[in-house]
Order: structure tokens, then C-alpha cells, then sequence
């Protein structure tokens, strides 16, 4: 079970030269069960985002923090098999469920379309940067969402806005056709097939 299954999360991961947002983030929350898997982690980076010693843009450092977090969770608890201390520890799986849950929604001569996000990366859709900078911004997102039970629209509103972001109970391919039709393509070598939505 989704923590709630109709307040899904999308924002601008590129931009045109003139400002416009090209390329968007769709992203699932996590489910409770993965929740509380990760408490120690969420919480955890939550509070050392909360902190002033993170700095002022903590958007910015989010999978820092988590993957901080991660390496500390490992010290002390120990380290699960094929995990690495240098990838971040005990966040790795919650950073793959993350991208997991993620859609990157592109355009394409035939419209928008989503498509995951290691796909994204190969094409060439969005880069190693871009990933980056939405991955943080997911953490961000997840901390501050996954740890709140009550008033859950108001909150995910309020994580959305310093994102550039919304909340959208569409799913992906619903919010790709809300963009509507596209005449760019991204760089890609081959057709960009619709993402299986996680349950």
C-alpha cells in the first residue's frame, strides 16, 4: 500500500534557452512498508537536514545527507552483503527504490512520453547532472513526506514548491498527455516505451 496513492509528485528536470520547462520528474511515493524499512535513514537525514550545519540550500544536499546518514546506519548496525560503504551505505536500496519510483516524462515526435530513469540516462535524455539534482530533490522530498501521517495533501504541496513542483494524482502517462504534443525529440537511438507503473 502506497503511504497515499493519489498524491504523486512532478517538477522540471530541464529547461529550454528560453526557461521553459522541458523535461519533468514524475515520482510515486514511497510505500509505508519501505518506510519503515528506512526509518533510522528517513528520519535520520531528515533531522541533519533540519540542522544548521547542512547549509542554506538543503534541497542541494539531500542525498549527501542521506547517504551520510547510510554510512553512520552501517557503522553501527552493520552492512548488508553487496552493499558499499563509499555508495552510501544502508541508503543504497532506499535510493534505488527511490529511482525505482520515478518516471522521466519527455517529449517525443509523438508527444510526451514517460520513460525510467536509467533509460532517461542512456538516451541521453537527461544527464548524470540532471539526475543529480532530482535525485537530491526527491530525497528531499521523501524525508519530509514519508515521516508525516496527517495533513498529507497540505505537506506535499508544501515539499512540492521549492521544487518548481506539483502534485498530481495523474498517472504518468495521464500527466505526459496533459503536456501535450511535442515536435522535439529526445536524443534517443530507440522508441521510448511507457513505464510500468509500480503497485
Amino acid at each position: 500500500m502506497q503511504i497515499t496513492s493519489n498524491l504523486n509528485l512532478t517538477f522540471p528536470v530541464r529547461w529550454s534557452d528560453t526557461g521553459e520547462p522541458t523535461v519533468y520528474a514524475y515520482h510515486i511515493p514511497i510505500s509505508r512498508a519501505v518506510f519503515e524499512a528506512n526509518y533510522r535513514l528517513i528520519g535520520g537525514t531528515l533531522a541533519m537536514l533540519q540542522s544548521r550545519s547542512v547549509g542554506t540550500n538543503v534541497v542541494d544536499v539531500a542525498t549527501l545527507a542521506l547517504k551520510d546518514i547510510g554510512r553512520r546506519d552501517a557503522a553501527e548496525w552493520g552492512l548488508a552483503p553487496g552493499l558499499s560503504v563509499e555508495d552510501g551505505g544502508a541508503a543504497v536500496p532506499l535510493l534505488a527504490e527511490i529511482k525505482r519510483l520515478t518516471s522521466i516524462i519527455a517529449p517525443t515526435d509523438a508527444g510526451y512520453q514517460p520513460i525510467d530513469v536509467d533509460r532517461a540516462l542512456a538516451n541521453k535524455v537527461i544527464d548524470a547532472e540532471d539526475w543529480a539534482e532530482a535525485e537530491s530533490a526527491l530525497v528531499f522530498f521523501t524525508c519530509g513526506y514519508a515521516t508525516k501521517r496527517r495533513n498529507l495533501a497540505r505537506v506535499a504541496a508544501d515539499l512540492a514548491s521549492p521544487l518548481g513542483g506539483l502534485i498530481t494524482s495523474s498517472l504518468p502517462t495521464e500527466f505526459a498527455a496533459s503536456l501535450g504534443a511535442s515536435t522535439t525529440a529526445p536524443a534517443a537511438s530507440e522508441p521510448i516505451p511507457s513505464p510500468k507503473v509500480p503497485q
